[in-house]
């Protein structure tokens, strides 16, 4: 995801997924009111953009896609 673009999250089981949200720190050109304060690790905090990603049901051969990741 670094230095992209998440276009979907898909899953096999998409009720059983869990909530997605995107974290982008690179906020330039994005107005105040739309960005969140986060709380880092350390207690820190930094402002970014929240994007939510709902879980789509996977219509490709997911299953398919993971067998070749671990061939």
């Amino acid at each position: 995801m670094e230095g992209g673009l998440v276009e979907a999250v898909i899953a096999d089981q998409p009720e059983a997924a869990p909530d997605i949200v995107v974290i982008d720190y690179d906020t330039d050109g994005f107005p105040a009111e739309d960005l969140c304060s986060i709380t880092q690790s350390d207690g820190s905090q930094s402002t970014a953009l929240v994007v939510p990603h709902f879980v789509e049901a996977s219509g490709i051969d997911l299953t398919g896609v993971f067998r070749q990741m671990t061939d």
